[in-house]
């Protein structure tokens, strides 16, 4: 099982108003959150995979886990998707709603401490999670970079990350448009999107 994969599920459920999945994905999430919480603060490490039969997956690499300390490289989505669903969660009358608030704050102060964050191409919905809990400071700081980052050549199609495919950049570009209105919305409004 993988943390964002996990966090995808959630998000279905609440699309389809199914209380017990979303409930149930939302949970799996919470117990991800606790049985990292020792590496989040020891090893400044977030395990993205685990087996249900010997725990997590102790491999390094961005789709096995986010290092605070890498400048670069990590795939910032893979928290912050599941940052910005635990909110959504948090908003229902789930009975552990308040509790998915508490993981989704404890998860976006891990990520704000990562060194790399604010430069990196992956951290577009870190930025839409980080405005949807009202830390304008931080959704400010990725949007702007990340809008600079797609601007500098003077065309969003401009490669995102060396080597990238033209329809993969193409993609990238789309996705990060679409997490900047969610953004910009999220900030102009004073309620997430």
């Amino acid at each position: 099982a993988d943390f964002f994969s996990t966090a995808v599920c959630a998000k279905a459920a609440l699309l389809r108003n199914d209380a017990a999945r979303a409930e149930g994905a939302g949970d799996a999430l919470m117990r991800a959150m606790d049985a990292n919480r020792s590496n989040m603060s020891k090893r400044k490490r977030f395990n993205l995979r685990w087996r249900w039969h010997d725990g997590f997956v102790e491999e390094s690499g961005p789709t096995q886990c986010v290092l605070q300390a890498a400048d670069s490289g990590q795939l910032h989505s893979m928290l912050g998707f599941p940052a910005l669903v635990l909110l959504e969660l948090a908003r229902t009358e789930l009975p552990r709603a308040s509790a998915y608030a508490t993981a989704a704050t404890d998860l976006l102060h891990f990520i704000k401490g990562s060194r790399g964050v604010r430069k990196s191409p992956q951290a577009h919905v870190v930025a839409a999670a980080a405005a949807a809990a009202k830390d304008t400071s931080l959704a400010m700081e990725i949007a702007d970079e990340l809008s600079s980052q797609m601007c500098k050549s003077g065309s969003l199609i401009s490669p995102m990350k060396e080597g990238a495919e033209e329809g993969e950049t193409m993609d990238h570009v789309a996705e990060a448009a679409f997490w900047l209105c969610y953004v910009n919305h999220s900030l102009a409004s004073g309620t997430p999107a």
